[in-house]
């Protein structure tokens, strides 16, 4: 099995003040927002170069820096698991 990507998952608190620091200076790009309701916490992935970052507003959603998503090629063997053991 290939390990194509690794997304770190990171939390936020204000959508606003997250704007500011990851597309403001550091330029990065938003690329797609998602919410499952208008009322419900933003989940979105901004990035820059080859860095993609994921930002999750819901409470709870990750600890910081810690759940990553990874996207994979190849045959199966189980499900991956976290803590990056595969």
């Amino acid at each position: 099995m290939q390990v194509l990507e690794t997304c770190p998952i990171f939390p936020i608190f204000d959508e606003a003040q997250a704007r500011a620091f990851y597309v403001g200076h550091p330029g990065f790009t938003v690329d797609w927002e998602h919410r499952f309701e208008p009322h419900l916490p933003l989940y979105m992935a901004v990035s820059r170069g080859g860095l993609i970052l994921h930002l999750s507003g819901r409470e709870g959603g990750c600890a910081a820096a810690r759940l990553p998503f990874r996207l994979y090629r190849g045959p199966e063997r189980g499900a991956p698991r976290m803590g990056g053991q595969t």
